[in-house]
């Protein structure tokens, strides 16, 4: 089994499709609510109880190797990644297509070392860049294309450091100079030193009203927010798109949160203090539990409506009887 949870650690793990199968109930592990003990120490001794994923990952078809992935195909060890096909040794990647070596991208294809960058193709070498296609060794440019150790360009064609060239001589440049893994090591080289005469944004914020942090799009009223888009009254955030008036929260795509405080890998409304939570409602520290609502102290349900301590149905009942599955 590849899992990122050691045999030798205290958790009782369970096979990938085991796990997602209908045949696999965690209420079976709970114990009940006793108002007498410490409620975390009762979170602590379910959560070893229950048996948890290997790795935590939906819709991965050829992608043994990857975790906090959804929806990816033909991936090999990427982690925190949505929508991808071919990617390899990436993290943070959304919606992209065969990328290799990739970290905090998005909607880009065919792309080689690329950091903090959106909607770029066929280019290596790039950071923070928007829109550039078959560029080699770029950093804050947008909208460029055949460009090589540039800076800060915009809708430039055919550019090698900063200055206008021929197409046959940078084809030419091209050629002769990245066909090795010595020229390349010189090229970065020499980029690494051209890059740093340029003065640098304090942050990249596009079409943003009241904003701080870095990397943040078409948002309102967001603070302290990092790699967001679509984002509206939020504070302490990370990796979350479609982020409501929500609060400490990371890594929440490709959904994001809404009305949250203090999550974790969670795609959720009106929640807190959970991990590892996806399309849920009104679910409070709870670990592992999707497609459902109104949870308090749950680890490992799905679709499941009303329950504590992983004790479905209790409204108005004792914690040791009802314990009928309910749909959401």
């Amino acid at each position: 089994m590849i899992s990122i949870l050691s045999p030798d650690g205290p958790y009782k793990v369970v096979t990938q499709e085991e796990w997602w199968s209908d045949s696999f109930d965690a209420t079976h592990y709970a114990a009940g609510y006793d108002p007498t003990t410490d409620f975390f120490s009762q979170m602590k001794s379910l959560n070893l109880r229950v048996p948890h994923q290997p790795l935590a990952s939906i819709n991965a078809e050829n992608s043994d190797y990857v975790n906090f992935a959804i929806n990816v195909k033909d991936c090999y060890l990427v982690y925190g990644t949505v929508d991808a096909e071919g990617c390899l040794y990436c993290k943070a990647v959304s919606s992209g297509k065969d990328v290799l070596d990739g970290l905090a991208l998005r909607k880009c294809d065919l792309c080689y070392e690329g950091i903090a960058s959106e909607g770029c193709y066929e280019c290596s070498h790039f950071t923070d860049c928007k829109s550039c296609t078959n560029c080699f060794f770029i950093e804050a440019c947008e909208s460029c294309k055949n460009c090589a150790l540039c800076f800060g360009l915009h809708r430039k064609e055919y550019h090698i450091l900063n200055k206008p060239v021929s197409k046959a001589a940078y084809e030419a440049f091209i050629a002769t100079e990245t066909k090795s893994r010595s020229k390349v090591k010189l090229l970065k080289q020499k980029f690494e030193e051209f890059s740093s005469t340029f003065p640098r944004k304090a942050s990249y914020i596009q079409q943003s009203e009241n904003c701080s942090g870095n990397f943040i799009a078409n948002s309102r009223n967001c603070h302290y927010a990092f790699d967001v888009t679509n984002c509206d009254e939020s504070k302490f955030i990370f990796w979350v798109p479609n982020s409501i008036s929500s609060h400490d929260c990371s890594f929440g795509a490709p959904v994001g949160v809404e009305l949250c405080y203090q999550t974790c890998s969670t795609m959720s409304t009106r929640s807190m203090g959970t991990f590892l939570n996806w399309y849920n409602d009104r679910v409070f520290y709870s670990i592992e539990c999707h497609k459902s609502k109104n949870l308090l102290g749950c680890i490992g349900l799905k679709s499941i409506a009303f329950s504590i301590n992983s004790i479905p149905n209790l409204v108005h009942q004792p914690c040791s009887t009802h314990r009928v599955r309910t749909s959401v």
